[in-house]
């Protein structure tokens, strides 16, 4: 299987960017950097990427009625069989599961309600069209913990937690020298980026993102080498 080399070159610019805004996010001391706006740009650009996929589609399937134009076309998201089959009517793509049963079956999969992909579709839409209200929001969450045995070989016998007190037996282990020691115990802070509507981490979502066009791509261009 392949795809053309544009549909290839976005998909890996949308890689190297996911890779540059997760180290700049982590590593940057640069007060002028926002990483909300470079996010938002890199999901609207998958977003464009799945309409041009869905016009790809439409070059080869679409069937035209006389003394019609072109619709618009959008990568449809619908949350029932109904919604779905309309939409492709609309698309005048109402035979595409006749012409190419492999594409409907993966345009089916990612609507919401329907597919495999759960509201991965819905979400990318939807904080993709926030460019016309308000930047991306990205919490920064942080959590309390326990590291333990830090540098340290452990054998547990026993080990719990209960508000905030720890029951440990066994024994603790200098991981170099291997002399007895005992237990080491750090308490240490964490902190999460969740991203708004995806309830999730923002480079998570994004790979999330990637790995479905892929998907998605592979069977467009795929069928169309095979047509």
């Amino acid at each position: 299987m392949s795809i053309p080399y544009s549909c290839r070159r976005d998909l890996e610019r949308f890689e190297k960017k996911m890779l540059v805004i997760s180290k700049m996010a982590r590593d940057t001391t640069d007060a002028q950097y926002d990483f909300q706006v470079d996010l938002h740009e890199l999901i609207q650009a998958m977003s464009h990427f799945l309409d041009r996929l869905m016009d790809s589609v439409w070059t080869r399937y679409g069937k035209t009625a006389a003394g019609k134009k072109k619709p618009n076309i959008y990568f449809p998201d619908c949350d029932s069989e109904a919604a779905f089959m309309e939409r492709l009517a609309s698309l005048q793509l109402s035979g595409i599961d006749r012409d190419s049963p492999r594409i409907f079956r993966a345009l089916r999969d990612v609507q919401p309600g329907l597919g495999s992909k759960g509201n991965w579709l819905r979400t990318l839409k939807k904080l993709a069209n926030l460019k016309h209200e308000r930047p991306l929001d990205v919490k920064k969450l942080h959590s309390d913990g326990i590291a333990l045995g830090v540098n340290q070989s452990l054998y547990i016998h026993r080990l719990s937690i209960l508000d905030g007190r720890m029951d440990f037996q066994g024994q603790a282990f200098n991981s170099r020298t291997g002399a007895p020691e005992p237990v080491k115990v750090q308490f240490v802070k964490s902190f999460h980026d969740i991203l708004e509507i995806a309830e999730k981490d923002p480079i998570d979502f994004v790979r999330e993102s990637i790995g479905h066009l892929k998907e998605l791509a592979l069977v467009v261009h795929a069928d169309e080498h095979n047509s």
